[in-house]
């Protein structure tokens, strides 16, 4: 005797492997949104204790070093 769901599902008639799929789907795109919150709150705490070189803070730093570059 098979036993019915008092509800009809909504995947009735899909096939398992796409519910799999659309689950799977889901799951990435919530682990994408918690390593992209995760990920921008350690940067903002990262760059607030660190004092980072920017390119152009590095080259200025090497042309005024440079024994033939003259200032402007």
């Amino acid at each position: 005797m098979k036993v019915q769901s008092p509800e009809p599902s909504q995947f009735q008639g899909v096939p398992e492997n796409l519910i799999s799929t659309n689950r799977r789907l889901w799951l990435t795109f919530f682990l994408m949104i918690a390593t992209v919150s995760i990920d921008l709150s350690w940067d903002r705490v990262y760059h607030a204790t660190h004092t980072l070189d920017t390119f152009y803070s590095t080259l200025v730093r090497l042309l005024d070093d440079h024994p033939h570059h003259t200032s402007l």
